[in-house]
């Protein structure tokens, strides 16, 4: 591919096909942004314009801006030439197996049918800086006549939570594990989860636990990653980070191929998990709100204050007796 502009023409040739595109006017500059990106954009969320969300994945080579090859300037750590997001760069094109997908933003899920009713594992590694998150969410329904329950997997309090609820009509069935081990340290972490009719098992990183069912249980429905279908969640609780090697029943989901085909995806992009701790150097959330890294920026819940507004700034009770006066 190559692109020159001269003047009032600019000339697109890839391969041995040529596209020529002229302007009228004659104000033929260009008003170009201080930085070109190659292989994706800055931020695909917020960048507005662009006609695709995913960053290119494969190889690149005879890059060249004017007579500047970037390739020889990124060999050489020269600071013209940035890379960002994925792993770093490297030279040689193979195939390559770990696509990050990100979730920018709370809603973001990837549905996925069940492929087995009483034997499942999946594994996936994941990165996030939230401390409140769904990760995983699957349809249970009991032998023992209690109906439909569910299971879900958490990040409460930096930790992992496996909640088990076996029959939602009745609650007190419901069982906890916790898996001790901070995972909202926008490091990789490895979840492993292992359910069959008799236990559901789950591990992190090189720590694990497990229910055992007090009856028989198989899935039933879809399962969902980085949220769920239940209406008790706020609005803040989906997953919002990235995840990596996705595999299921020890098969692993190729990251494109899963994107362009028929599974449920809902707001993920592939972006090289361009996932930034904005809550840090705070504080940013004002009277005891609580900041919220997404995608955008941050973002403050203010849900346990008598405060509102992008900052939690405006006191209700204030505007409650203005609006009543």
């Amino acid at each position: 591919l190559t692109i020159v502009h001269n003047k009032n023409t600019v000339t697109f040739i890839l391969d041995e096909e040529v596209k020529v595109r002229t302007t009228e006017s004659s104000n033929y500059y260009l008003s170009l942004d201080s930085k070109i990106f190659f292989g994706g954009g800055n931020n695909f969320v917020i960048t507005k314009g662009l006609q695709v969300t995913q960053n290119f994945v494969g190889c690149l080579k005879n890059v060249y801006v004017d007579d500047v090859s970037l390739v020889y300037e990124m060999k050489h750590d020269n600071n013209r030439v940035i890379h960002s997001g994925g792993h770093k760069p490297y030279y040689g094109c193979h195939k390559t197996e770990d696509v990050p997908i990100s979730f920018p933003k709370s809603g973001t899920m990837i549905v996925l049918d069940t492929p087995s009713n009483t034997d499942l594992q999946v594994e996936f590694g994941f990165r996030t800086v939230r401390d409140v998150a769904i990760i995983f969410y699957a349809q249970t329904i009991s032998s023992l006549g209690y109906g439909i329950g569910f299971f879900e997997i958490w990040i409460r309090d930096h930790q992992v939570i496996l909640q088990l609820e076996p029959s939602t009509r009745n609650p007190d069935l419901s069982k906890d594990i916790v898996i001790d081990h901070v995972v909202n340290d926008n490091k990789w972490h490895t979840l492993h989860l292992h359910f069959t009719d008799r236990f559901t098992k789950i591990k992190i990183d090189d720590r694990s636990n497990q229910i055992n069912h007090t009856d028989l249980l198989e899935l039933t429905g879809e399962m969902v990653i980085g949220h769920g279908p239940r209406l008790t969640y706020d609005a803040n609780d989906g997953f919002v980070g990235c995840i990596r090697n996705l595999a299921i029943q020890n098969k692993l989901k190729d990251a494109i191929n899963l994107l362009q085909t028929n599974s449920a995806v809902y707001g993920v992009v592939l972006d090289g998990c361009h996932l930034v701790p904005h809550c840090e150097g705070g504080p940013h959330c004002e009277h005891g709100g609580k900041c919220l890294s997404n995608w955008y920026g941050v973002a403050c819940d203010c849900s346990a204050t008598a405060y509102e507004g992008h900052a939690c700034h405006f006191d209700l009770m204030k505007i409650e007796i203005e609006l009543e006066i």
